[in-house]
């Protein structure tokens, strides 16, 4: 959508500022309305969208995919040309937990990915990445701890990518012996000539 709202409002949401993403919700839906379905990258966006528009009394025409959910239904027509070795999956909190989308990232990456790879705590168990509820910009450096703790493992596994379906969580996770890649970016590679 070409819109002058792009962003669904989470950030006023996860600040506490209710009434304002109300307003915006408000104005995004109207934006939205003449639409049937909506695909959003950021996780946090779809749950926004699905869940507490409604709950703030706005109504939502159109659908709202995740990425992942829009593009598991073309899965056998991508057509990848190369793959990358290994890479952990970090499942993103907004889309894993509030939403229950787990298979479809995965099955996405498996496309691009030979070894995808699992974090001890994954799924509805998984570590968070520090990315999330504006944590980054209150206490950043808690933020950062949270992110490297969650990157022990793929440096004890001495690998290199972590592939993720949120663009926060890709933010918090690259470092500079660690390439964090969003799930589109990955298919992207996988696909160019």
């Amino acid at each position: 959508v070409d819109s002058e709202h792009g962003c669904a409002g989470y950030p006023l949401y996860a600040a506490g500022h209710f009434d304002a993403f109300r307003m915006h919700a408000e104005r995004m839906a109207g934006q939205l309305a003449g639409y049937a379905r909506v695909v959003v990258n950021c996780p946090a966006c779809v749950w926004a969208m699905r869940t507490q528009y409604r709950a703030y009394g706005v109504p939502l025409a159109p659908a709202v995919e995740h990425t992942s959910e829009f593009l598991e239904g073309y899965i056998e027509r991508l057509p990848i040309l190369k793959k990358r070795a290994a890479a952990f999956y970090q499942d993103p909190c907004y889309l894993g937990r509030w939403l229950g989308v787990y298979d479809a990232p995965r099955k996405l990456a498996a496309k691009a990915v030979d070894d995808v790879r699992e974090f001890s705590r994954a799924r509805g168990q998984a570590g968070c990445s520090g990315g999330g509820g504006l944590l980054p910009t209150t206490m950043p450096a808690v933020a950062r701890a949270i992110a490297d703790e969650r990157l022990t493992e793929v440096r004890e596994a001495k690998v290199s990518t972590v592939v993720t379906a949120c663009p926060t969580c890709k933010r918090q996770l690259g470092r500079d012996d660690v390439e964090a890649i969003d799930l589109i970016e990955l298919l992207a590679e996988a696909t160019a000539r």
